[in-house]
């Protein structure tokens, strides 16, 4: 079992790629791979703090609204029992 607290963003320079890795990983292993969403997984925050402007940088806006998306689904905390 593996749980990921957030932040997944903001953290350097391969947030992309730290955050498309992870999401491919809960895709393959989806009863042992869990996401929750952090504070850098909002777009005030993550847009302040530079993910907006490395995925523009790397890709387009298309691609940050995409993954905007994707962590407006993550969930805020897990029971682990």
């Amino acid at each position: 079992l593996y749980l990921f607290n957030g932040d997944f963003v903001d953290r350097g320079e391969q947030s992309v790629e730290v955050v498309t890795v992870l999401f491919a990983w809960q895709q393959k292993l989806p009863k042992s791979v869990f996401l929750n969403r952090g504070n850098h997984e909002d777009s005030a925050i993550n847009a302040a703090y530079g993910f907006l402007n490395e995925c523009c940088t790397k890709y387009n806006r298309l691609v940050y609204k995409l993954f905007d998306s994707c962590f407006s689904w993550l969930p805020l905390a897990t029971v682990v029992d």
